[in-house]
């Protein structure tokens, strides 16, 4: 980015007979040819104009952009000699932090596309990931090392990187590709994106100009590695010489310690995953005339934004939409009709974007009818890495050679003022938190155990709108359930595991034979077993368990995590607990996560606020 940068206007495209708006309307896009040093020039015009910048802070530390270009140089230069093709794959392979981000930083500033894996998942996941992306070099640590031992793939440690370079390594023709992202896969294998550069670069674009970010701003890396939403927090943030401020685990565990964290370092724009930004949504924030927070924009996606705050926050608050295969983001809307009952809409296509709503002949929808939402443009990946996976086809509505629509898989509408609203899915394919789960991958691993001889997932949703991923299994010998769920985790990482097991005679069938999906997600989740006694802590803590996890059978020694629970669950357990005159907070569960560890906690608790009404 050595001089301005360069867009194409967008030109609004109305279809003539539905009156469906099919792209963004009067803003601009980055032209293809400007597009695939577009990141790399912005981050390294950032490190020459303001070296003492802070790009990263973590841990109390800050990596300045003069420090991270030139880490990132370094690192590039160590492995530029196993990258020699245009589109030859970089896997980083590193916890959250500034590590993590320098490593894609160097693929990038290399012109190689990069493959981010989380190291939370399991170790079989991840060697299955670099097999599938023919990833020429893992960018790793000496903690993480150990785990790819059965990989046959050069790698480099990410602290060793000392090569003594004054510039950027030397560039060759780079790729289409800025990086690979891995999303379930209902053949039984996680399936990976290839995004490109044209993609990233309208969405930086449009990042920056929709708001407003200038090198004054504060941005957050909460994301998994595996959350394609890291790209939206780190890359429009480093483009536009912002300071990138990464929260640790346990904060982003508490809704409250997220909302003190995010005030006490004046942050200015942030992104949450729609259940995480419902939790902090509900906290209490300082008021405008106490002089409020520094937080101009929150952005939430993932998942379906049931309905707006009931209260407007000090704040603007954005709902986007966009599946990995648009780069992120496809739609966005602010939420305004605070205190609806309704879901706020999923809003209009970004630029580069087309967005079409059509019915199972492909042909456009009318306004109010929902049909699939299916998205072209420049923002489409370039597909799948194994091209025979479905989803991508060419793009009928379009003069440019190649185009490529994506089929969404979900249900959508148009109301009248052009905004779109999410119906549901088209095909089996579910969220739960946030998180992308194909049923099939899910099956597949539970097939895998040598005495299931059948397996479904479905999603069960309880009155309260709390969503449950619940496997039905059939075994051809009885099999202990801490066992099949040790089994799982062997494979899948832990937001994929089944909250629910039950084990049944036989699946249920439609009268074509095939499975009756929609009658295993209407029948009831086990409750409670009967009997259980309810006149002690430990009692009463089993029975919410039982209500938040939705378990029917749950020992003393069981953990809260490995029967399902996450982090939002752990809130509904603390909010239902208080209700029983229970008081509870997030860590404590996080730090006695096994049932008669809790019990005994609270009881010490109970004790020592009675002895101090005593005294």
């Amino acid at each position: 980015m050595d001089g301005p940068i360069r867009y194409h206007d967008s030109v609004a495209v109305v279809h003539a007979e539905s009156d469906l708006a099919v792209n963004g309307i009067g803003e601009r896009t980055v032209p293809k040819q400007d597009s695939q040093r577009f990141v790399a020039s912005a981050i390294r015009m950032h490190a020459a104009a303001q070296p003492d910048a802070p790009a990263i802070v973590v841990d109390g530390g800050t990596v300045t952009y003069r420090q991270l270009y030139d880490r990132a140089c370094r690192m590039a230069v160590g492995f530029a000699d196993l990258v020699p093709r245009a589109d030859d794959v970089v896997a980083v392979y590193l916890p959250r932090g500034d590590a993590q981000v320098t490593a894609a930083v160097a693929a990038i500033v290399l012109g190689r596309p990069y493959l981010l894996i989380d190291v939370e998942q399991p170790s079989r996941r991840a060697r299955d990931i670099l097999t599938d992306s023919s990833a020429c070099v893992v960018v790793t640590d000496e903690e993480q090392v150990a785990r790819l031992s059965s990989v046959d793939i050069p790698v480099v440690l990410a602290d060793r990187s000392t090569a003594d370079v004054s510039g950027p390594p030397k560039v060759t023709v780079g790729g289409e590709l800025a990086y690979l992202c891995y999303t379930s896969g209902s053949s039984g294998s996680p399936k990976g994106v290839r995004v490109t550069h044209h993609g990233l670069a309208n969405l930086v674009a449009w990042y920056t100009q929709h708001y407003q970010v200038t090198p004054a701003d504060r941005m957050t890396q909460l994301a998994s590695p595996s959350f394609d939403a890291w790209v939206l927090e780190v890359w429009p943030c480093l483009a536009n010489g912002a300071a990138l401020y990464v929260a640790a685990a346990e904060i982003c565990r508490s809704p409250r310690r997220l909302r003190d964290w995010l005030l006490d370092n004046e942050i200015t724009v942030c992104f949450l995953p729609t259940p995480l930004a419902v939790a902090v949504l509900a906290e209490p924030w300082p008021c405008p005339a106490d002089g409020g927070p520094a937080l101009r924009a929150m952005l939430t996606g993932g998942d379906r934004l049931a309905r707006p705050p009931a209260e407007k926050p000090p704040f603007r608050l954005f709902n986007n939409y966009g599946p990995t295969e648009c780069t992120v983001v496809a739609t966005c809307a602010e939420v305004l009709d605070f205190g609806s009952a309704e879901p706020p809409p999923i809003g209009r296509p970004i630029p580069s974007v087309r967005a079409y709503v059509l019915d199972p002949g492909s042909q456009p929808c009318p306004v109010s009818e929902a049909g699939e939402l299916c998205l072209g443009g420049p923002a489409v990946a370039a597909g799948y890495v194994d091209a025979s996976v479905p989803g991508f086809v060419p793009d009928p509505h379009t003069d440019m050679p190649d185009g490529l629509m994506y089929r969404t898989g979900d249900l959508v509408h148009r109301n009248a003022a052009g905004d779109l609203h999410f119906v549901g899915r088209v095909d089996n394919q579910i969220k739960v938190n946030g998180v992308r789960i194909e049923p099939g991958e899910v099956e597949s691993v539970l097939l895998r155990h040598p005495d299931v001889q059948a397996a479904a997932v479905v999603l069960h949703r309880t009155p309260d709108n709390a969503d449950h991923l619940v496997a039905y299994v059939v075994t051809s010998q009885r099999v202990d359930e801490h066992a099949l769920r040790g089994h799982m985790a062997s494979y899948l990482p832990k937001l994929m595991t089944p909250h629910v097991i039950v084990f049944v005679d036989a699946l249920s069938v439609t009268s074509h034979g095939k499975l009756d999906r929609a009658e295993l997600s209407r029948r009831p989740l086990p409750s409670e077993a009967d009997g259980e006694p309810a006149d002690t802590v430990e009692a009463r803590l089993r029975a919410l368990w039982g209500d938040v996890l939705r378990v029917a059978t749950i020992e003393r020694t069981d953990d809260f995590f490995a029967l399902g629970g996450d982090s939002l669950r752990v809130l509904r357990f603390i909010n239902k607990a208080r209700r029983v005159g229970i008081e509870l907070v997030p860590e404590d569960l996080y730090t006695h996560p096994v049932l008669s560890d809790l019990a005994r906690h609270v009881d010490r608790g109970q004790a020592a606020k009675g002895a101090e009404n005593d005294g």
